[in-house]
Parts: C-alpha cells; structure tokens; sequence
C-alpha cells in the first residue's frame, strides 16, 4: 500500500511516501531544506516580506516534528533508561566522604582520580561534590 502524506512548506505543497504505514522517505525534502540557505541569499529584497512569515511556520512545523519523533525514541527505550533519563527527580550531590563509602575506596584515591571520574565537580582545591545518579550510571557501566 502507497500512501501520500502532504507537507507543506515555504508555501509549496511536498509529500512524503508511506509504504505498508511504515517506512518514511523524508531525506529528500531535508535536503532540499538545506538547499534553501543558498537560495534565500538571491531572494530579492522586496520578497523578503512575504517569504519570512512562511519560513517561521516552516520552522514551528520542523520543530514539531523533531519533538514527535524525540517522543517516539524515548517510548521505545527500555523502561529503566527511560525513567533515568528523563527522572524528574533531582539529582543529589555527594561529599567525598559519601562518595568513599559507596565506592568504598579511600578519601586520596577520590582526590586523585578526581579528573577522571566524569560524576565528579571539583569546586575548589580542596571540595570535591559527586553526582550520585552519575555515580551509580558509571558503577553500572564499569566492566567488573
């Protein structure tokens, strides 16, 4: 089955193909997009007027398009990288000593690795703060 699916942008009418209500052929319009930059450098200044309102629905309707499929990516994670990674709850701040004891590690080995462990903001010489949630991706992620 071989559906249109009208667009409209800049004014002119474009479609995308739909086959079997799955597959999208979009890479032809975006280019086309990008072809657009070279061609608004011509555009005579009398036309500019009437050529701006155009572009910014043009705009809003790319945006809205980026933040349906932004949705559709997050629905199709697994549901525990889904809930960390859109956690609603705040993340909390570590001291060292917080931080040694769930690593259990010494103090100076934190000070040490300090650049290295990407959880970690070090905001003075001698005060360093850990992400917890950071902290428990990089416990996860480490190879044992």
């Amino acid at each position: 089955m071989l559906s249109v699916l009208p667009i409209r942008a800049l004014g002119g009418a474009a479609s995308v193909r739909q086959r079997s209500g799955l597959k999208f052929e979009v890479e032809a319009e975006l280019s086309q997009l990008g072809r657009l930059s070279a061609q608004v450098q011509e555009l005579p200044a009398e036309e500019i007027p009437r050529v701006l309102p155009l572009l910014a629905g043009a705009q809003a309707s790319l945006a809205a398009a980026q933040t349906a499929l932004a949705e559709r990516l997050a629905a199709s994670l697994p549901s525990q990288s889904r809930a960390a990674a859109f956690s609603e709850t705040p993340d909390r701040w570590l001291t060292t000593d917080e931080t040694a004891d769930l690593l259990k590690v010494d103090r100076k080995w934190l000070y040490r690795r300090a650049k290295d462990l990407p959880f970690c903001r070090r905001l003075s010489r001698k005060k360093l703060l850990f992400s917890e949630a950071g902290l428990h991706r990089w416990m996860a992620n480490r190879k044992p």
